[in-house]
């Protein structure tokens, strides 16, 4: 028997016979043991140790850290009904307003470090508005100024979304809103495949990121390029921030995406519930070029949030 398990083993003992303990008391105890298997495996554990453990998932990690996996997943469940609904909207939309249930969300995902500072990740959706298929498959770099020197960015390729805006960005466990606010889903690029290079200073409280991405967005129904190429960026400050925890924050953000030789583009949104219908949708129109900027702000104090975005579109139709 390990000395994890042996301490871990006479804490469960110890909490069984002693007397009631308050819930500082409790909670200290249970800290201590952490450190202590902590310890273990930070000090005297064999470097090829795998531990296994549950947070937010199943992971996996070596005694050492430099070897990470964790296996995710999100299920989101919705019933709908419908009443007194026009039929010539539904003409209009040519979409059948019809009562039923569906999966919003069903994803199962892998990511983790190899090395420390390989970062990878692959996400797969089984959902039927949108049909199955990949959402964030890349690999990259994390942590390079560590081993590169303090001037090289972090970086990653493959398939993911596209560095653009506040509520786009945001996971939908965290959603204030059942779905992405129409805007989002009118203007954002989307996933894509490309390159993207970024860097934090001060504590992340200033971010940037930017990208090179092909211009074809495949997932979501989200802003339609017809081929062409995408040139996408993203800055954040966080000016007023006065603890260490996340829960007083001003934040302010500023994106920007060029799209070029695109050939043909559209856009469309979707309906706040997100079932599979364009209630906004302009057809696919010949474009050459287009541009996209978004301004963004939150506030956070305690339990009280509210945040803002507004999505400029310009685009040079053919006529």
């Amino acid at each position: 028997m390990n000395r994890a398990v042996l301490v871990l083993v006479l804490a469960t003992l110890w909490l069984a016979v002693a007397s009631p303990a308050t819930a500082d008391e409790t909670t200290a105890t249970q800290d201590a043991i952490r450190k202590e298997i902590s310890a273990y495996y930070e000090n005297e554990a064999p470097q090829d140790t795998l531990r296994m453990y549950w947070k937010n998932g199943f992971n996996l990690e070596t005694a050492d850290k430099k070897f990470k996996m964790g296996f995710h997943g999100r299920i989101m469940f919705d019933t709908v009904f419908f009443s007194g609904h026009d039929e010539e909207l539904e003409d209009a939309l040519d979409f059948d307003f019809r009562n039923g249930s569906y999966f919003r969300r069903a994803w199962l995902m892998v990511n983790g470090t190899l090395f420390k500072h390989i970062a990878y990740m692959a996400q797969y959706s089984f959902d039927l508005v949108d049909g199955p298929g990949f959402l964030d498959v890349w690999v990259g770099l994390t942590g390079a100024q560590e081993c590169l020197g303090c001037s090289f960015p972090d970086f990653r390729i493959g398939h993911y979304q596209e560095p653009f805006g506040l509520a786009w960005l945001t996971s939908s466990k965290y959603f204030q809103l059942m779905a992405w606010p129409t805007p989002t889903t009118t203007f954002t690029p989307g996933y894509n495949s490309g390159i993207e290079f970024n860097r934090q200073w001060f504590g992340n409280r200033l971010t940037a990121r930017v990208g090179f991405f092909s211009a074809s967005s495949d997932f979501a129904g989200i802003s339609n390029w017809d081929g062409g190429y995408g040139i996408t960026g993203r800055v954040t400050w966080t000016p007023w921030a006065p603890c260490d925890c996340a829960s007083r924050v001003l934040h302010l953000g500023l994106s920007g995406s060029y799209r070029g030789d695109i050939g043909t583009a559209r856009f469309r949104s979707r309906a706040d519930i997100d079932y599979g219908v364009s209630v906004i949708d302009t057809g696919p129109f010949a474009a050459s070029e287009s541009m996209l900027l978004d301004f963004e702000i939150a506030f956070v104090y305690d339990r009280f949030n509210i945040q803002s975005e507004t999505t400029v579109a310009q685009v040079d139709a053919e006529t």
